[in-house]
């Protein structure tokens, strides 16, 4: 279909990316995670900022993995309690 790079997440088991011509898998780095709020758009941002710089798409999408870990480490958005004050 001419898609130059395909990318599938799988939670706990790491992430798949595509060039075309190979395909890469990293898995994640076992971790105790809080929440996982967040993690999905690490992933992503990571690959879309960095796709053009890294010359090893192994080592993007290992990053990428990485970052999102990270990302499940501390609790989110939904771990907080706040009150919205007019």
């Amino acid at each position: 279909m001419g898609t130059k790079h395909v990318i599938v997440t799988r939670g706990k088991y790491g992430a798949i990316l595509s060039d075309s011509k190979t395909i890469f898998t990293h898995t994640i780095n076992e971790t105790l995670v809080k929440d996982t709020l967040g993690a999905g758009d690490s992933f992503i941002a990571m690959i879309l900022t960095n796709i053009s710089k890294f010359t090893d798409l192994y080592d993007l999408l290992k990053e990428s993995t990485t970052m999102a870990t990270k990302t499940c480490v501390s609790v989110g958005a939904f771990g907080h309690s706040f009150s919205l004050s007019k």
